[in-house]
Parts: C-alpha cells; structure tokens; sequence
C-alpha cells in the first residue's frame, strides 16, 4: 500500500550541478555518500550559444561514463538574490499566494534595477572588450552630449543608434565580440515581468519593530521556463535555479557569531553577515570594470565591521589565495578560507553548497531554488498528502477493528465452551453465564460502534478524494481564465470563495427555481478606465458560463491603482448553480 501513497521514499542517486556565467557551462554530477557528497564527474563548454553549450557539456559528461539518469539544477547570476524586509513574523506566515505578492511586490524594482547589468555596454566591459572611457563615450554620443575621445559630428551622434552598432564603428569592438554578448545576453536579461520567487525567513529587523528579514530569490518565469524547457529537450529535469550569491554561505554557517563572509564573483562582491545561524545583513557592489580586491574592500569598509569579527573569503578557484593574502595586507587581520579539496575551476564553493542543500545535508535558508509554480505549499496543507494520511489512519483503525475482532471472538468462544461444560454441573453457575453474555452482547455492539465508525471515515475519505480535487479543478479553471480575460488595463488582485449568501441563492431561484448555489467566489480587480472595467466584467460572464456560473453583483468603483494611478476598482461575486436532480 505505501507504494501508492504520495510520498518520495528515499534520494536520487546522482545529481547534475551546472553553473553559467552567459559565456560559458560548468557541470559536476554528484551522489550522496553519507553525510557528504562524492563527485563523480566534471566537465566545462565554453560556447556562448548555451543551447550548444549544454549538448556538448552533456557529451563530454558521457564520455566519462555518466549516464544521464537523475534530476539537475543550475546557478545563474540571472538569479537575484536580496534581503528585504516584510511585516510578517516567520512564526505567522502569511498564505503561499498572498505571500508571492507581497514578496514579487518588494522585489519588483530590484530585478529591473539587476537586469541593468545584463546591458549590452557592461557585457562588453566584463568581458573585457571595451574600457570605462570607451563605455562613456559610447553613452556619450547616445545621449547627444559632446566627447573628446570621438570626431564624430553631432547629427552622427544623436542618440538613437544601439550601443553595440556606436561601439562596433568606432572600432572599439569586433563583431565576433558584439555576437558573443548578444548571446550570452538572451541567457541573463530576460523578460521583467512576471516573476518567480522564493523566500526564507532570516530574522527580526533590527532597526524596524514589527518587521522581519527576509532572504528572498527571484528571477523572470520566461528565463526560467527557457531553461527548463533545454534541458527537458536533453530529456533532463531541471528542478531549480539558484543565484550564484548567498548559497555559498551556507558552507560556513555554523562557525561562531557573528561572522562575516565574503564572495568575490567576476565584477561583482557579496557581503553577509550571519548571525545566529541566519543573515542579518547582505550587501551586493556591482562593476565590471573593478578588480575583485576593489570590490571587496569597498563592501566590507561599507559594512563598518568589527575587526573582532571573523572574515571568511569566498572566491574563485585560481585567484582565492592571492586575493586572500592581499586583503590580509590591505585590512590587517586573518582572512579565514574553505578548505575543501573537492573545490576546483569546475566546481565552484556555491556549487558545492547547492548539492549538500539538494541532497539535505544542509538544513539553510540560504539556498533558495526558483522552480515553474513557485513555492510548494506546506506538506500538510497539500491535498493528496492529506488524503494520503486519512488513508493510514482509516487502514490503522480497520486493523485494530479487525484485531480487536479476532481476540474477542476467540476469547468469547472460550468462555462460551467452559460455560457449557459448568452448566451441566452446576447450576448456581447461571448467574455468571448470563453476566458473560451481557458481555457479549457488549463486544457485539462495540464492534458495530467500530464499523459505523468505519463508514463514517469512508464517507470522508470519499469526500477528500472526490469532492475536493473537482474544486481544486474549479479553481485552477478559474485561474487559467482570469490570465485568459485580463489586459494592459486591467489586473485581479484576489480570487476567494466564500459562504453562499441568501442574495446568491435567490439570484440562483431567479435563473431557475429547480437550481441550488453550490459555490461562491468574490473576485476583485482593477482597470485604468471605466470601459476597461465593463469590458472586463462582460469577459469574465461569457468565459464563465461554461462552468453554469453567473455574476449577480459587479459593483465598479473609482479607486486607486498599482503606483498610485487613477482607475476603477472592480468586485464581481460570482456564484455557481446545478439543478438539484443533478446533485451528487
């Protein structure tokens, strides 16, 4: 029977860990080996086009005799990883769905503001095809304003050419290295919106009573939907994306409090400070055109740390122990490092880390994959788990039922043959014949108790496993239309069902005097003008006629909007009938 049930029992025996940069592929497949992690086999494709880059990646794994059998996730530095607070106590969460929008809301502006690093101007500075002055000039002519570096005339200049096209004229850089950043662009910029996110609770905010800190990843669902969709092409699962900031940490969480960690990437410096097992603070500096030992200064003089604090550098393979000495230099204290001989130019500190999270070696916060759907609800909370454990438990009470059963029948059998044998003898013995049949009687009645009771979990069970899933079906049908009717104007905020009210239920009586109301759902949105808002209320009656619903009330009010626009705020109550023959 535990073969039906909804439960993952045991791991995957290897995992594939990639990471990308835009330019090129890393992979490491690992198993699980007790309470650590055996890496099996790496390999590395330096081809921009990461379509190619993963089918030769994959090629040169199985050329060292992996078989492509288990799951695989990804780091990507298109993953933002941030620190924002929220006025929600971990020990209070919010639902999942009103928790995503409080979070996609914080985090918003922030992917706009990081997909900034994926412009085409700083790919070429990163890669080191053009210099800061030639990055100026470029932006320069772009924006019309005058530059010493260039003779172009001021009608060449103005504005609306690309950068890459400026850059390529003034000879700054060949086409081969416009192509390469052009590709390596479509893997990191994605589209803004919408956003998929993930978030775990850090702690209280110190300086902020009622709220608390929250670590949060997030990145665009068409990049991530671009990825799962390659690697499912490789017949390979894609479970998540990680950023490449902030999991590395988890490697040095459970060293003393507080402590410092520092990750030098390429143009780019992470800065956290863990305190108590959770990070009270993150900073991220960003410049493509800085030297690692730069950035890493100017984040860790930023943060205003003790030197009492232990610091614990993070970076690169082949530039960890040069930089290592050279902060010792410059800040004048130990810079402690991660002493794993497993950690090479293919298998990266936040690389190893996500496999000890994948494979729960690691109970942190820190590692926080994006997967299509977003965040699974809590295990209990989950339909089919539910139903799962309602199933064990009615299988446990029919074995005790039936045990029960067996021992009272056995033992009633007994007495009855003894009772049987002393009656002939002796007849002041009736009284406790009679008494023992009372007994009998007694089990008897318990046992029928038991099987009424039996039913009664049947008829449960029925209705968890019939009567919820075509709600669950109702409303992702519900869901799947609300994306289907909406437009640049109008938007839903929420979708909830609540008691049937007496005006639902007369409306019903007035469509059909043999109609009951079975559902009832308040749907709230918004739409930039009065028509939009009309227009949206017609669409969401002709799309929901299918599922025999109505809109008895749909008031249409002025109200502002997201970013304080001006529109009109939409409440539909919508209620869905059946005719009482067909009810179940």
């Amino acid at each position: 029977m535990l073969q039906h049930l909804p439960f993952s029992f045991g791991k995957a025996k290897s995992l594939l860990i990639c990471e990308t940069d835009g330019f090129s592929l890393s992979g490491v497949v690992v198993a699980h080996q007790d309470d650590d992690i055996q890496v099996l086999h790496r390999a590395r494709s330096e081809q921009g086009n990461m379509a190619e880059a993963l089918e030769t990646l994959l090629a040169k794994l199985a050329d060292e005799g992996w078989k492509a059998n288990g799951p695989a996730v990804l780091l990507t530095p298109a993953v933002l990883s941030t620190l924002v607070e929220l006025p929600v106590s971990p020990v209070k969460p919010r639902p999942l769905p009103q928790m995503k929008m409080l979070v996609q809301n914080e985090v918003e502006v922030l992917l706009i503001q990081h997909m900034l690093r994926w412009s085409i101007g700083n790919l070429l500075l990163r890669q080191g095809y053009l210099t800061d002055e030639q990055l100026q000039t470029v932006l320069d002519m772009q924006q019309n304003k005058p530059n010493a570096n260039t003779a172009m005339s001021a009608a060449d200049q103005y504005s609306f050419r690309r950068f890459g096209e400026l850059a390529e004229e003034l000879g700054y850089i060949k086409r081969s290295q416009l192509s390469a950043c052009l590709e390596g662009q479509e893997w990191l910029k994605g589209e803004e919106f919408p956003i998929e996110c993930n978030w775990s609770a850090q702690g209280a905010a110190k300086d902020a009573p009622g709220t608390f800190n929250w670590l949060v990843s997030c990145v665009s669902q068409p990049l991530l939907k671009r990825w799962v969709d390659l690697f499912a092409g490789q017949n390979i699962e894609l479970k998540a994306l990680y950023p490449v900031t902030s999991c590395a940490a988890a490697l040095v969480q459970k060293q003393p409090d507080p402590h410092v960690v520092l990750q030098a990437l390429p143009g780019q410096a992470v800065l956290l400070r863990q305190q108590h097992d959770v990070v009270s603070h993150l900073h991220i500096d960003s410049h493509s055109g800085k030297s690692s030992l730069e950035l890493c200064l100017e984040s860790y003089h930023a943060l205003q740390t003790s030197h009492h604090e232990p610091l614990w550098l993070i970076a690169r393979f082949a530039e960890e122990e040069s930089l290592a000495k050279e902060l010792e230099d410059a800040l004048g204290i130990e810079i402690n490092r991660l002493r794993d001989e497993r950690l090479d130019e293919l298998l990266s500190a936040q690389m190893l880390a996500v496999a000890r999270h994948e494979f729960k070696q690691l109970d942190s916060g820190f590692c926080l994959g994006l997967q299509e759907g977003g965040p699974l609800p809590a295990p209990l909370q989950r339909p089919q788990i539910r139903a799962a454990i309602l199933m064990g438990i009615l299988v446990l009470l029919i074995a005790v039922a039936e045990l029960s059963l067996s021992l009272r029948q056995q033992w009633a059998q007994t007495e009855h043959q003894e009772l049987a044998e002393k009656w002939a003898k002796k007849k002041r013995e009736s009284k406790k014949v009679k008494k023992l049949k009372r007994q009998y009687s007694q089990a008897k009645q318990a046992i029928t108790d038991k099987q009424a009771e039996i039913k009664r979990l049947q008829a449960m069970l029925d209705f968890y496993n019939q009567v919820i899933p075509g709600r669950e079906a109702l409303i992702l049908d519900l869901l799947g239309m609300l994306q289907q009717v909406v437009d640049d104007e109008t938007l839903f905020f929420s979708l909830q069902e609540t008691d049937i009210s007496a005006t639902a239920r007369e409306y019903v009586k007035q469509i059909n005097k043999n109609a009951v109301a079975t559902a009832h759902f308040e749907l709230s949105g918004w739409a930039l003008n009065e028509a939009a808002a009309q227009q949206l209320i017609n669409n969401v009656q002709a799309a929901i006629k299918q599922w025999s619903m109505e809109i008895y009330q749909m008031p249409v009010m002025a109200a502002k909007g997201p970013f304080n626009l001006d529109g009109y705020a939409v409440t539909m109550h919508l209620v869905k009938w059946q005719l009482k023959e067909d009810k179940p």
